[in-house]
């Protein structure tokens, strides 16, 4: 399940279509997905091979889409732009959108491309390329988005984008719990060393040995009693303990503390609950409950969890 999709914009006025890229980052927005535009500013001296921002895009395999006027400065089109990264392997099939305000422009471009495929006919540029009118962009290519995004809402992208983003934060709070650990006062310390055994008495025969680990440990060693044992800690357990370690920073913004709390808080909304139900369930008891709004919803929670995660990193 992606959370970002990136574009190709090949313009020679940008300034034209600053409202049709609003548009359309609006409505990612609105599905948890961050819209990034790579503009290529054609000019009368422009080459696709000297221009390192187009080479380095269209040999970007996360690229997901194109968008390309045809009427550009002196003697370049669009028309020329689509062959050569129609010629490339990496995105054949890459959807394009072919846009023009020429009069009659679904016409006018057809008989473009198609004049060019007739030159070329191996290259087979007429695949996954749309055709609009400059003021139907944002129509044109919304309607695409909005199919390649029923792809991405079926529960195994769901379930890859979770384990995916939910392990990042696991990780970051074993590096918040390692910076902020030895700057407690030692009262402090004694206190979360404390409430952390008890929740270790707690568990059953399996993890016994665990904490006959832990008592043996010296106070010193604690951050690096948790890292090592990092497989055997459970994640809302981990994150409880930097939520306990940060309440004594009066320097940490409370907004951020209030959101960290939300990872463990055992609400069906935690990223660890939803995380835990997702990967331990099969696909067909996750089907009736995964939708659409579950989507947008781990999207969006994923990122700000890991945006606030980081403020403190």
């Amino acid at each position: 399940m992606k959370t970002e999709y990136k574009a190709l914009w090949v313009d020679d006025k940008h300034s034209t279509v600053i409202g049709e890229k609003k548009l359309i980052d609006n409505f990612l927005k609105t599905e948890g997905i961050k819209f990034t535009s790579i503009d290529v500013t054609i000019k009368p001296s422009w080459t696709a091979e000297k221009d390192e921002v187009f080479i380095s895009a269209i040999n970007d395999p996360e690229l997901d889409i194109a968008f390309i006027d045809f009427n550009m400065a002196q003697d370049k089109n669009g028309a020329q732009i689509i062959n050569f990264i129609r010629q490339g392997q990496k995105h054949y099939h890459l959807p394009i959108i072919f846009y023009t305000n020429e009069t009659n422009a679904l016409d006018f471009l057809q008989k473009k491309i198609f004049e060019l495929n007739q030159a070329q006919p191996l290259q087979n540029i007429l695949d996954g390329i749309y055709f609009c009118d400059r003021a139907d962009i944002s129509l044109k290519s919304i309607k695409i988005l909005e199919g390649l995004l029923k792809k991405e809402e079926k529960p195994q992208r769901g379930r890859g984008l979770l384990m995916d983003r939910v392990s990042e934060l696991e990780a970051l709070v074993l590096k918040a719990i390692e910076k902020y650990w030895n700057k407690l006062p030692e009262d402090k310390k004694a206190t979360i060393r404390q409430d952390f055994e008890n929740k270790l008495q707690k568990r059953k025969a399996d993890i016994e040995n665990l904490i006959k680990i832990f008592n043996d440990d010296c106070s010193e060693n604690f951050v690096k009693f948790i890292i090592d044992n990092k497989l055997k800690i459970d994640s809302t357990t981990r994150t409880i303990l930097l939520c306990k370690i940060l309440k004594h920073f009066s320097e940490i913004q409370p907004d951020i503390k209030t959101k960290l709390n939300t990872l463990c808080s055992g609400e069906p909304t935690s990223l660890f609950k939803i995380r835990n139900n997702y990967a331990h369930k099969t696909l067909k008891e996750i089907e009736p409950e995964h939708n659409k709004e579950r989507c947008i919803y781990i999207r969006k929670e994923t990122t700000a969890q890991l945006e606030n995660i980081r403020k403190i990193i």
